[in-house]
């Protein structure tokens, strides 16, 4: 709903920062969003799904937080942020290379023990993707404001 104001004379057209509909959406959607991501990150060991499209779903979750105000500006990353973007591949890197020193071939997985390092590797990758594509909203800059730069 946009609000009009009179000032001087002159009519200007205000929005009001995000409010109850956008509350409710969030307090309704991310419960239900992180739900469903943990079952495409499960599901995605015997079917279509799996890590990106888990992290892509988290992402949206952060984005509707950030969009409510519940989530803070993740700028400048600290570093908790860079751990958490490198994350992923650290733990795909570290598992890649234990194995390996432990008499297997790179990426042949113990029998007994493939299901869980998969489902580490992918739970990992998931919470990175999420990260990064969280922090690409989050650190990309504003759209000018009309008139801005548009050479009028």
């Amino acid at each position: 709903m946009l609000a009009v104001r009179q000032a001087a004379g002159q009519e200007q057209v205000t929005t009001p920062p995000a409010g109850a509909v956008l509350g409710a959406l969030t307090q309704l959607a991310v419960p239900l969003m992180v739900l469903v991501a943990g079952y495409l990150l499960w599901a995605g060991a015997h079917q279509p799904g799996g890590a990106f499209q888990a992290g892509a779903l988290l992402a949206a979750a952060g984005v509707l937080l950030r969009l409510s105000g519940r989530l803070p500006a993740l700028l400048p990353p600290g570093f908790g942020v860079r751990a958490g973007l490198l994350l992923g591949f650290a733990v795909f890197l570290a598992i890649a290379l234990g194995v390996t020193t432990g008499g297997h071939e790179l990426l042949a997985y113990p029998p007994q023990q493939a299901g869980g390092l998969i489902l580490l590797i992918e739970a990992s990758l998931t919470l990175s993707i999420a990260l990064i594509l969280v922090s690409l909203f989050v650190g990309a800059p504003s759209p000018p404001e009309h008139g801005e730069g548009s050479g009028e």
